[in-house]
C-alpha cells in the first residue's frame, strides 16, 4: 500500500526563537489490534490510519500523569498544558510548541475475525460474544460489523525547543510505556512499541532491565509534588511488583514469545476477574450467581427484585465502580409494561463518567513479551453514584418505586470480594492479573 504522509502545516515551535530546538524521527509498530485512529470513532480508516491530532491528545494525557504534579490547581495546570500542547490562554489561542508530523509506513492488514488477529484464532466474528477479544470490544457489539487493524507502522518527526525537553521526553516516555493509539487502549489494544529513533534501533531490555528503567526514569522525569483530584498520576517513587493505596503500582506478567498471546491472556484474565461466579444450584462450576455484590445492589437500589445469595442487604456497595464509570444496566419489568428498563449509574463530576485507572498491554522484552499492569494514581473514589433510568419500577406487590439516590463504591465493611478475597478492588485486580 502506498506510504501515506499527514499534510498537516507543521507549526514553529514558539519557544525557537529564545532557545535551541530539538529535532527527531521516532519509528513505531503496533503490537496489538488497533480499532479507530483515524477520523470516525471506533472505525478503522485505511486511507489515515493514525492521526497526529490523536496522538497529540495521547501525550497531553501522559504529560498530564508525568508533570501534572508541578501544579496545585488546575487552572495552572491547564494553562501549562496548553503553552507546550497548544490551547487557550484566557482569550487568546495558543499554538503548540512541540510540532508533529508523521508518515504511515504500513497501513496494517484488517482483522473481522479471531484468526485474523492470530493464526490460532477461531473463525468467530470480532462483533460476536463468543470472540476471544469480545470482553475489551463490548462497546462494539451492537455493530454488525468490527473491524480492526494489525502490523501499523508509522514514524513521527517531532520538533520541540530545548528547553522543554523534560516536558515532552517524560509525555512520549510514559506513552511508549503504557499508551498505545486508536481506542480502547487501556485495555490493550493499540498498543504501540519504539522501534528507532533517528535511525538506530532501541536496545532491548531484559524483563529485570524494564523493571530497573521504570524505576529510574520515573524518579527522573515525574514531578508529584501536588496532586488534583480528578487527575489521575504517575509516582516517582512508583511501586514496581506491588500495590499501594493511591500510589501509582505495576506489575509483570510472565515472559511470552507473542505478543498477541500476552494480550490474550491480559483479556481472559481481566474477564475471569470481574465475571467469576459461584457453583449453580445444580453443581455447575462457574455458572451460578456472580461472587460480587454489585448485581444485587444494582437490582435493590433500582427496584428490582433480589438474587440474595451474595447481598449484603446493610452497605449496598458496588466495587467495581473502582475500574470505571459508568455503568449502565438493564432490567426487565415486566409488570409494569413489559419494557426492559435501561439504568445508568454515574458519578457528579464534570465528566459524569470515571475512567478506569487500570490499564494492561503488552510489552516487548528481550527474547519475547511479558504484560505491563498499571493501576494510575490519585484515582480512588468514594461518591455517591448517580442514578437515572429511563422509567419506573415496580416490586412484587405491583408498587411503583423511585430508585435509591445512594449507594457506595467503597467498601465500608471490608467485606472481602472478587477472586482474591481482597477488600480492596484495585488491590484484587492488581494481583490476580499479574499471574495472566
Amino acid at each position: 500500500m502506498a506510504r501515506y504522509t499527514d499534510t498537516t502545516p507543521p507549526q514553529v515551535p514558539q519557544h525557537s526563537v529564545k532557545s535551541q530546538c530539538i529535532e527527531q524521527t521516532r519509528l513505531y509498530e503496533v503490537i496489538t489490534p488497533l480499532l479507530g485512529g483515524g477520523s470516525k470513532v471506533h472505525t478503522v480508516d485505511s486511507e489515515t490510519t493514525v492521526r497526529v491530532s490523536q496522538i497529540r491528545g495521547m501525550l497531553r494525557f501522559w504529560w498530564r500523569a508525568t508533570r501534572g504534579g508541578q501544579y496545585d490547581t488546575i487552572a495552572k495546570l491547564k494553562r501549562a498544558e496548553s503553552s507546550i500542547w497548544g490551547g487557550s490562554i484566557g482569550k487568546e489561542m495558543v499554538p503548540s510548541a512541540v510540532c508533529i508530523s508523521m508518515n504511515i509506513e504500513n497501513a496494517g492488514n484488517e482483522c473481522i475475525s479471531d484468526s485474523d488477529i492470530s493464526p490460532t484464532g477461531s473463525s468467530e466474528k470480532l462483533s460476536s460474544q463468543k470472540s476471544k477479544y469480545s470482553y475489551v470490544l463490548f462497546p462494539l457489539r451492537e455493530k454488525t460489523e468490527v473491524k480492526l487493524r494489525k502490523n501499523v507502522v508509522f514514524r513521527l518527526n517531532v520538533i520541540y525547543p530545548e528547553s522543554l525537553s523534560q516536558e515532552v521526553e517524560a509525555a512520549f516516555w510514559a506513552w511508549e510505556l503504557f499508551g498505545g493509539i486508536g481506542a480502547r487502549t487501556r485495555r490493550g489494544l493499540g498498543a504501540i512499541s519504539l522501534k528507532e529513533v533517528d535511525g538506530k534501533k532501541r536496545p532491548l531490555h531484559t524483563t529485570v532491565e524494564l523493571q530497573q528503567h521504570i524505576a529510574l526514569h520515573a524518579a527522573t522525569f515525574i514531578d508529584d509534588t501536588y496532586a488534583i483530584e480528578g487527575v489521575p498520576l504517575l509516582k516517582k517513587n512508583i511501586q514496581i511488583g506491588s500495590y499501594e493505596v493511591m500510589k501509582a503500582s505495576v506489575g509483570f506478567t510472565a515472559h511470552d514469545k507473542s505478543a498477541i498471546s500476552v494480550f490474550g491472556k491480559l483479556i481472559a484474565r481481566y474477564r475471569s476477574y470481574r465475571q467469576t461466579r459461584h457453583t449453580s444450584e445444580g453443581g455447575s462450576a462457574g455458572q451460578g450467581e456472580s461472587i460480587w455484590p454489585d448485581p444485587n445492589a444494582l437490582r435493590y437500589i433500582s427496584g428490582v427484585a433480589l438474587r440474595s445469595k451474595n447481598f449484603y442487604a446493610t452497605t449496598h456497595h458496588i466495587p467495581r465502580a473502582q475500574l470505571g464509570l459508568p455503568i449502565i444496566s438493564t432490567f426487565p419489568n415486566a409488570k409494569f409494561d413489559n419494557r426492559t428498563r435501561k439504568v445508568t449509574f454515574t458519578i457528579q463530576n464534570a465528566m459524569n463518567r470515571h475512567a478506569s485507572p487500570l490499564i494492561f498491554r503488552p510489552h516487548v522484552v528481550e527474547g519475547g513479551y511479558v504484560g505491563i499492569i498499571l493501576i494510575l494514581g490519585n484515582t480512588r473514589i468514594d461518591y455517591p453514584l448517580d442514578i437515572t433510568s429511563d422509567g419506573p419500577f415496580l416490586d412484587r406487590s405491583g408498587t411503583q418505586l423511585s430508585p435509591i439516590g445512594e449507594a457506595k463504591i467503597m467498601n465500608p465493611q471490608n467485606e472481602p470480594h472478587g477472586p482474591t478475597n481482597t477488600s480492596d478492588v484495585l488491590a484484587g485486580v492488581f494481583a490476580y492479573m499479574k499471574n495472566a
